[in-house]
């Protein structure tokens, strides 16, 4: 009895490490009058994974895809509902997207049509300060409807509208319904491309943005996405009576320890005063500085110390500067 041929990927020759990219979409880009019950279409380079469409696809307003058929190097993807009259809608292809071969989008595609006679002006656009521990990862940028007495949470709370920042952060996100109460922009790290923000690993950021068209409909707007668990850094300067620095030592507690035994963090002052603790994680501290007089680079009960400051706060994944403090006498013993 014969067998069922299996699919497998094609044998021989070298690996096929080229990204799949968009050669042309319907409704096209910046077309307006598109009729309510359109389907869109999307040709691609290379035949493309499904799975990975349905990961990376955005319609903005929010449309939920009802059939996603993929044939080779075509998709069409047909929305539950139809589309609403005179509305801007904007399509968004995340670098979640994947060939058969795995090979990723190399970059976001967004663009965007109208069912009405024109497109909407509104959009908003910036960069994202991106902080966390490791790289990789889609930099999603959404907007949200503002509620006046809680604010959304984007790990459950579907977006207005959704886009991908560039590899440097860059992000436009055009074709925004206009409104006349502000709206909220927050910024997301997804790792995995599953439309998840979960774990430890995977962050929003700490407050939103607030979004408003007053000036204008062209709205800029930089965000900070930083990771909460990011390390941070504290530097400052050391100042003795006698000037003299070179026996000077500072470190860090948790504010907490009031036996001062655990150290946490530590580093010598230069001959200027100048100190540097790095790769702090965030958290609440107390600081010393002590005279390393045996020059054994730790605190010994002979070493003469004092309390710099009793609470030091430092926040995710930023330096902070701590300017001029107090420092031992460390004149000869």
């Amino acid at each position: 009895m014969a067998a069922c041929a299996r699919p497998v990927p094609p044998s021989g020759g070298p690996e096929d490490k080229t990204p799949p990219f968009l050669v042309s979409v319907q409704p096209e880009s910046l077309a307006t009058g598109v009729a309510l019950d359109s389907e869109i279409v999307l040709e691609f380079s290379e035949a493309i994974d499904k799975e990975s469409l349905l990961k990376s696809l955005w319609i903005s307003p929010p449309r939920v895809p009802k059939n996603v058929s993929v044939s080779g190097k075509t998709a069409r993807i047909k929305t539950r509902r139809a589309f609403t009259e005179s509305t801007t809608y904007s399509i968004l292809l995340s670098t979640a997207l994947k060939d058969r071969r795995r090979n990723q989008l190399s970059a976001p595609h967004q663009w965007m049509f109208s069912t009405g006679p024109e497109l909407s002006p509104y959009s908003v656009s910036g960069k994202v300060k991106r902080v966390s521990r490791g790289s990789g990862g889609q930099v999603l940028i959404g907007v949200y409807a503002a509620d006046a007495d809680t604010l959304p949470d984007p790990r459950v709370v579907e977006p207005l509208a959704m886009t991908e920042a560039d590899g440097e952060g860059n992000y436009n996100l055009p074709g925004l319904a206009q409104s006349t109460s502000p709206l909220l922009v927050y910024a997301m790290l997804d790792r995995d491309g599953n439309r998840s923000i979960f774990g430890s690993r995977e962050f929003v950021s700490a407050k939103p943005e607030t979004l408003s068209f007053e000036k204008g409909p062209r709205a800029k707007l930089n965000l900070q996405l930083i990771d909460p668990e990011a390390e941070g850094s504290l530097e400052g300067i050391i100042a003795t009576a006698s000037g003299d620095t070179t026996e000077v030592w500072v470190q860090l507690f948790d504010a907490v320890d009031d036996s001062l035994l655990v150290v946490r963090h530590e580093a010598p002052v230069d001959t200027t005063g100048q100190f540097l603790l790095k790769k702090v994680k965030p958290g609440t501290y107390r600081l010393i500085s002590y005279c390393d007089f045996d020059n054994n680079q730790k605190r010994d009960p002979a070493d003469g110390w004092i309390l710099v400051l009793p609470e030091v706060i430092v926040p995710p994944g930023e330096k902070r500067e701590l300017g001029s403090l107090p420092g031992p006498d460390c004149s000869p013993q």
